[in-house]
């Protein structure tokens, strides 16, 4: 199994060590020779580092524990091990599960792939929460992919480096009002280190215990000042490069087929046999290619063989002898293939084929099913990264500042899942002519059977074993500078900043072009592909391309904000006020391979059936961008009602107000009130609320139509006629509409909570928490919409939204078998072409939560310093209410009669799901929760970190018993690390740390829908992972 070629590490580490060099040389320049300042005061570093300035633009407002914030410092970045964002974040309760993760590859070019991370604050998404660094934007990751079908943008956080990353707030009330658009469930504030002098150097190697995965890092920080002080200049660099793990290096992932590691109970439930019925023996259908595709017709009619296919002429190939108790016809039926055979059996099970053996059945037996795992997939994915960052500050005789930050990301990211597949949804049709097909025209050297004329052949399912693993790479690259002056003047602090970023993303992947495959169906001589040689025999495949998606978006604009302490006062304090306006510009674009944006597509010259894209399994996608401008004006006021009376030391207050005006949809305004209440020293009271807005991202606004489809899903109201497996297990296309009259995501935060604090080293918090949300944008739903269309013929009529075939003579047939058995009178229905769908605001919903927090200080003379962390969040509310037209939909396949008529339950509706309490779903769990201990004692350090997700329930799987949903169980794991630090001698400034997660070597419960094995989202495959981390500090002066 080859895997792409990598950029080595040295390469990297040269690349970025010159790129490092060369920006610390020439960014100074300008600074060298200025004027000479006075020495900058020393500030006390242990103090900044407890310092929150995330929840308010006032420099010097009192807010420290006035607001729910979570902070993560040094010490816990030590003790949780993180090399990358991704880790430091999963282990913030709050933050929930990382929606989208490098470990979760998708297998198309729509899905987003590569090294990224996404935050998902409360649950709401990866884009209802805004990132920041250093209190302002980063750019929007320009992949793009959806949930449950919208597009999600969102901003990748390994883009960070982790080393520079003095601390992370997390502002767990909502924050539009402060900070804009996106701040729904809150801010997570990262906070780099920019004034750091001397250098430091790190490396690390670390390895998964008992896999192939292992990971090298260096790391490197330096800092030093000019001009006497008055300028200091730091920058970072991190380079890693981690080999991945292969789907059988793990018990729970080596087979696809999850049904074997579950109990009993559940062993019958389909839904964990995740290995394909798309396998090298492949699936197919004769019958006669008419050219005449349409409203009327599917362009090809099926035939039987009699003898050797089924009455709709389906047919597979298999290995003679496989079903060692079946009733099968002997010898080679295939000459080209000793040993294999035609199978016309009529039964789903895996032993009463009957005939020739065919399989008939909606899905091929499981013999012959192709396990989509062991050494045919990566779970965790190969990856080099390089990140750099650096600050410049400068601060002029006259007090101005000069501040500047620059960054720069690049990651490649290589992996292989199993080989290509041809389904049913692509009405792929083999010529009759082909050179080895076993029905062809009188005289073909392979010919078996059928007609003199011969027949075509159409490919329902068949897996090209003979271009071996799908490769995916992807290279993320960004960029980011800012420049801006801060200054007083009289009371007035003021801040001005220019910035700009950039993201682009180049997604490249093997795909099959369906002009160049047809074309190798189409030969008439031994060249021909041959697709009933059931992976024997390795041929020449001419018809793999590789397919780009290039992605790439911008964030640019200007701030400025001034803010004054003590604008006038009152008798419980000063006034504090802060405003200014923000102007930001996006742009988004996607730009795709022609194969995939419609500018090569693909005619069956057989059928007439158009195709938009030339690439197998993919519809097309447009080329697509869009920008917009946001014009941001705010205001805030810290104000104090009441200080020294009886029972309130203090009461203050928070008030702001944003208003932003959007180029494309409109203006937005919303407000935030906070009051804090201050009893005595050891007792406080806090509270918000607020309103929030999300704006649609740029996609959902700007995109026009996009066609995505599904295997294996069920035509419901056909299916129940027919019974035929073309209706119960087939192909759907969904095409998704675009809707510029969408508004924007509201919502109103409350919290309020108690901050105890009996001695200045404990502390005590628990803070309630509820998010109002209405607007959200979304789709009604595939399957919805399917049974939507029964619900109105049952009535009369039938759904705009279900595209159809105009009804043959055989689909009047059946309707009339059906209308005579049930006493219905419903019109004959064509077969399926497709639904269309359109992104639209939904009903409200409800979050509610509670987070409790604990930390302990505790110095001794003798045993050194500990320091104690607890963090609880617990998930109390989820609740999606349902519109109008998902409520009646409901109500009406609730009612028995309807269920026994057509052949459906409610659980066949996608908003079954999505309506109603979303707690424990499938990524949901009600409680999450850290606790830590360090301790450091001269020398010596060491640090426990553990960490639980609480159960979930994985839905698809249900018991036999009882119809209970399987419990995907809790997971509880521990890292920890030793350390010891060399004072003196040859060795001084030297640290070496050893270290773990998972130090239990835990492995992640079963999740059996998921082909994987377990959920990316809130577990990990690493196990056990050990390393050894040595850090050499130099002093330079």
């Amino acid at each position: 199994m080859a895997r792409l070629k990598k950029t080595g590490l040295s390469a990297l580490f040269s690349q970025g060590l010159v790129s490092s060099c060369s920006l610390l040389v020439l960014a100074p320049l300008s600074m060298v020779f200025a004027e000479e300042g006075p020495e900058p005061n020393k500030k006390d570093e242990t103090t900044l580092e407890e310092v929150v300035v995330v929840g308010s633009h006032i420099r010097g407002a009192r807010i420290d524990g006035q607001l729910p914030v979570t902070l993560v410092n040094k010490e816990d970045i030590d003790v949780i091990g993180a090399t990358s964002a991704e880790d430091l974040l999963k282990a913030v309760p709050q933050v929930g599960n990382v929606q989208f993760n490098s470990d979760s590859e998708g297998t198309s070019s729509n899905d987003v792939r590569g090294d990224v991370a996404s935050l998902n604050l409360r649950g709401l998404g990866a884009d209802s929460t805004l990132p920041l660094i250093n209190g302002r934007r980063m750019v929007i990751h320009p992949g793009s992919t959806t949930d449950d079908g919208v597009p999600i943008h969102f901003v990748n956080l390994n883009t960070l480096p982790t080393l520079g990353v003095k601390r992370v707030e997390v502002l767990r009330d909502g924050a539009a009002a402060i900070y804009g658009t996106d701040a729904v469930a809150g801010v997570v504030n990262n906070v780099l280190d920019t004034d750091f002098e001397g250098l430091e150097v790190s490396m690390r190697y670390g390895s998964s215990q008992g896999t192939s995965l292992n990971e090298k890092i260096i790391n490197a920080r330096g800092g030093f000042t000019l001009n006497d002080g008055a300028t200091n200049i730091t920058a970072f660099i991190g380079m890693s490069d981690r080999s991945g793990m292969k789907a059988s290096e793990r018990s729970y992932s080596a087979n696809s087929d999850m049904r074997f590691l579950l109990p009993e109970e559940f062993q019958s439930d389909l839904s964990a046999r995740n290995n394909s019925s798309f396998s090298q023996f492949g699936q197919f259908r004769t019958g006669v290619a008419t050219g005449d595709f349409g409203e009327d017709s599917t362009g090809f009619d099926r035939t039987r063989v009699s003898g050797w296919t089924t009455s709709s002429g389906q047919f597979h190939l298999q290995p003679v002898g496989i079903f060692p108790n079946a009733s099968q016809q002997s010898g080679d039926l295939l000459p080209q293939l000793p040993g294999y055979e035609i199978d016309d059996g009529s039964s789903t099970s895996t032993s009463t084929s009957s005939g020739n053996g065919i399989d008939n059945g909606q899905f091929i037996v499981n013999p012959l099913r192709f396990d989509q795992n062991g050494d045919n997939r990566l779970i965790v994915p190969d990856r080099d990264r390089l990140n750099l960052f650096g600050t410049i500050t400068h601060e002029f005789d006259s007090g101005m500042k000069l501040f500047s930050e620059w960054g720069y990301y690049k990651a490649e990211t290589s992996t292989f899942f199993g080989p290509h597949v041809i389904s049913g949804s692509n009405n792929f049709i083999i010529p009759a002519q082909n050179y080895y097909n076993p029905f062809g025209p009188l005289g073909s050297p392979n010919k078996v059977a059928g007609p003199d004329e011969g027949l075509d052949v159409d490919v329902e399912g068949y897996r090209v074993l003979d271009a071996g693993n799908r490769t995916i790479r992807v290279d993320n690259t960004s960029y980011r500078v800012v420049v801006g002056l801060e200054g007083n003047w009289e009371d007035w602090e003021w801040e001005g900043a220019l910035y700009h970023s950039e993201g682009e993303s180049n997604d490249r992947s093997e795909q099959l072009s369906r002009s160049l495959m047809f074309a190798a169906a189409s030969r008439t001589d031994a060249s021909a592909y041959n697709f009933w040689d059931a992976g024997t025999q390795q041929q020449d495949v001419d018809f793999v391309v590789t397919v780009a998606r290039d992605t790439e978006t911008k964030l640019q604009g200007a701030d400025f904000k001034v803010s004054n302490g003590n604008l006038f006062a009152l008798p419980a304090g000063d006034v504090g006020v802060a405003l200014g306006m923000d102007y930001r510009r996006e742009d988004w674009s996607d730009d795709r391979d022609d194969r995939l944006d419609g500018t090569i597509s693909f005619t069956n010259p057989l059928t007439g059936e158009f195709f938009d894209s030339d690439i197998m399994g993919v519809s097309a996608t447009p080329d697509a961008s869009g920008d917009r401008d946001v014009l941001s004006t705010f205001a805030e006021f810290a104000v104090p009602l009441l200080a020294d009376m009886p029972l309130v030391q203090s009461l203050d207050a928070q008030l702001a107000v944003r208003r932003e005006d959007y180029s494309d949809f409109g203006s937005v305004t919303k407000p935030k009130v906070a009051l804090s209440w201050r009893v005595n020293d050891y007792l406080m009271f806090r509270g918000a609320k607020s309103e929030g807005f999300r704006a649609p991202n740029l996609e959902t606004v700007n995109q026009t139509s996009v066609s995505r489809f599904g295997n294996g899903l069920e035509d419901f109201l056909r299916c129940e006629i027919t019974g035929d497996d073309s209706d119960c297990s087939r192909p759907i296309t969904s095409n998704r509409l675009g809707n510029p009259d969408l508004g924007p995501e509201e919502s109103k935060n409350t919290t309020f909570g108690v901050v105890i604090q009996p001695t200045d080293d404990l502390t005590f918090t628990v803070d309630y928490w509820k998010i109002e949300q209405e607007g959200i944008v979304g789709l009604f739903g595939r399957d919805n919409l399917l049974l939507e269309d029964i619900v109105l013929r049952s009535q009369g009529s039938s759904s705009s939204s279900v595209v159809r075939f105009a009804p043959t003579e055989a689909d009047q047939d059946a309707i009339d078998i059906f209308n005579s058995a049930n006493g219905t009178s419903l019109a004959a229905i064509g077969e399926l072409r497709y639904v269309e769908d359109t992104f639209f605001n939904l009903q409200p919903r409800t979050i509610r939560g509670i987070d409790t927090g604990i930390r302990w200080n505790l110095d001794t003379d003798e045993m050194g310093s500990f320091t104690f962390k607890g963090n609880i969040a617990y998930l109390k509310q989820y609740d999606q209410a349902a519109s109008p037209r998902e409520q009646a939909l409901l109500e009406a396949i609730s009612d028995p009669g309807f269920q026994a008529l057509y052949g459906v339950t409610v659980s066949d509706a996608d908003v079954s799901e999505e309506v109603g309490s979303q707690i424990q779903n499938e990524k949901l769990p009600r409680v999450r929760a850290t606790v830590s201990a360090t301790w450091r004692n001269g020398q010596w350090g060491a640090g426990l970190f553990g960490q639980m997700v609480g159960h979930v329930y994985d839905q698809d799987i249900t018991s036999s018993v009882d119809g209970r949903a399987y419990k995907v169980e809790s997971y509880t794991t521990f890292n920890g690390y030793a350390q010891y630090r060399f004072d003196g001698g040859s060795l001084d400034g030297v640290r070496v740390r050893l270290g773990a997660r998972n130090l239990l070597d835990k492995e992640p419960p079963l999740f059996p829908d998921s082909s994987r094995g377990y959920s990316p989202e809130l577990h990990s495959a690493y196990g056990r992972y050990m390393y050894l981390d040595v850090r050499k500090q130099f002093n330079l002066n």
